[in-house]
């Protein structure tokens, strides 16, 4: 389900605009909930493993965590609307908190 933008270093603001989806009719969305939302080079299972080590680790037994499937929390976060992944100028981005827009 990824999205693929590209751009010249010209116009790189406007696609990467495009690609997040915002527009003059939900500049004051995205503005109000900046903090929120945060894009990062990468893909999306780092992300949801960055994610599951931040918050989730410390609650689960040593002796259970290699036992953790993050391929299948990364596309429950993914289905959640939690983590987006896209494609511009030729990297591949992670949005985390994508359900706060």
């Amino acid at each position: 389900m990824s999205n693929t933008f590209h751009a010249t270093p010209y116009n790189l603001d406007a696609a990467l605009f495009k690609a997040c989806g915002i527009n003059q009719s939900n500049l004051n969305t995205w503005l109000d909930k900046i903090d929120e939302p945060t894009i990062a080079e990468g893909y999306l299972k780092e992300a949801a493993t960055e994610l599951f080590y931040d918050c989730y680790l410390h609650s689960i037994p040593e002796s259970i965590r290699y036992y953790v499937d993050y391929d299948s929390f990364a596309r429950d976060c993914e289905l959640g609307g939690d983590l987006t992944e896209f494609d511009f100028n030729n990297s591949t981005y992670t949005c985390t908190n994508a359900s706060g827009v």
